[in-house]
């Protein structure tokens, strides 16, 4: 049996697509990061830098949207867990970032290191769970090294595909180093992705 998951109707999708090109071009959205911001105004876009703020054409918005691939595959460290987009299918994955975690004794505390180690291994070992996300954001650690840390525990304690970090160049690149090594290099991590980049304006 095939499960189909339409959440929304055509009528309710195109109201969807509507209001998110207002937001993009009378609104704008916060871009702090130096290049993305001039690669924007290159492509059309009218950015403030006193605010921030990049207000993006319907036209722009579009050709960005054409330029992406219609399918792809994340592959996983275990082949046969990686998972394909585009197909139809539904993949389920753990929530992301929380600051806090209820542990086993009823207590709720900030999210810690050990937190994170825990929920990747509990989400590898959930048969219905297809993506490991980063389930919590450790607070006992410096906020530039968590993400290194969620994505070296993905790897160290996952099969399943994970997610890596692009907010901004630098934690970008920094998550691109750590998978090249998992993969065998830049040039194999191309041909075999293995991060889901993501993205809350």
């Amino acid at each position: 049996m095939k499960m189909l998951l339409e959440p929304f109707t055509r009528a309710e999708l195109e109201k969807l697509d509507s209001a998110t090109i207002r937001v993009f071009e009378r609104t704008g959205i916060r871009v702090l990061e130096p290049e993305a911001s001039r690669l924007l105004v290159d492509a059309g876009a009218k950015y403030d830098k006193k605010t921030s703020i990049a207000k993006i054409p319907e036209k722009v918005v579009r050709e960005c949207v054409k330029g992406a691939p219609r399918k792809f595959v994340l592959h996983s460290r275990d082949e046969k867990k990686s998972i394909a987009f585009g197909e139809g299918k539904v993949h389920f994955g753990t929530i992301g970032t929380a600051v806090q975690a209820e542990r086993l004794d009823g207590v709720v505390g900030p999210a810690t290191l050990k937190d994170a180690e825990d929920f990747f291994r509990l989400s590898d070992a959930l048969p219905f769970i297809d993506h490991t996300g980063w389930a919590c954001w450790p607070r006992d650690t410096p906020d530039f090294l968590a993400p290194l840390q969620e994505i070296f525990f993905g790897f160290k304690h996952s099969t399943k595909t994970l997610d890596g970090w692009n907010w901004g160049r630098a934690g970008a690149e920094q998550s691109l180093d750590l998978a090249s090594i998992v993969a065998g290099g830049r040039d194999e991590l191309v041909e075999r992705p293995l991060l889901l980049g993501f993205a809350n304006p």
